[in-house]
């Protein structure tokens, strides 16, 4: 009896022992199982906010470019080639013949500018005309073809006739 009893002690302890390490290895496989679904969490939560900054550039781009095309666009009307501003003197005479004013025009020399695509080069223009149709040029002016940029304006007022003097840029696309 005393073998049973040793026998019975040994396979009790043994089967309490192997539930030990049993128990001792679902424990620590449970403790990383837990820190590694954490760490999932916090991947997916990172991806998800990736995908949505993402997705907001992708949307800002495409509003991004799709004005940038526009204002391209806008901005190739209104500031010619250089070649094109063989035509200015005209333009300036028919705005000019349009209101029956004298004029004088003549071109200061090509300036430089910041912007690598962009150049302009230097006016000055003189009109002469009663201050109503003066007034008209000017306004005129404003919405005329090309992109000006005005440097100076000299007003002088005499009786019937009004003088204006204009230096500025006129802009064109390198």
């Amino acid at each position: 009896m005393q073998e049973f009893k040793k026998k019975l002690f040994t396979n009790i302890g043994t089967t309490a022992g192997i539930v030990v390490i049993f128990i001792i290895g679902i424990l620590v496989c449970g403790s990383r199982i837990s820190a590694n679904s954490e760490k999932i969490v916090t991947a997916r939560k990172e991806v998800s906010d990736w995908n949505a900054s993402v997705q907001s550039y992708s949307a800002v781009r495409s509003q991004y470019t799709g004005k940038a095309k526009e204002y391209s666009e806008i901005l190739q009307e209104i500031i010619p080639e250089k070649d094109e501003l063989i035509n200015l003197r005209k333009d300036f005479q028919y705005l000019a013949s349009s209101e029956k004013l004298e004029m004088s025009f003549s071109f200061l020399g090509e300036q430089s500018t910041n912007a690598p695509q962009l150049g302009s080069v230097g006016i000055s223009l003189t009109i002469q005309g009663s201050l109503e149709t003066v007034g008209s040029f000017l306004k005129k002016l404003e919405e005329f073809r090309y992109l000006m940029g005005v440097e100076s304006l000299t007003f002088d007022n005499r009786e019937e006739k009004s003088n204006v003097s204009i230096r500025g840029r006129v802009y064109f696309r390198k």
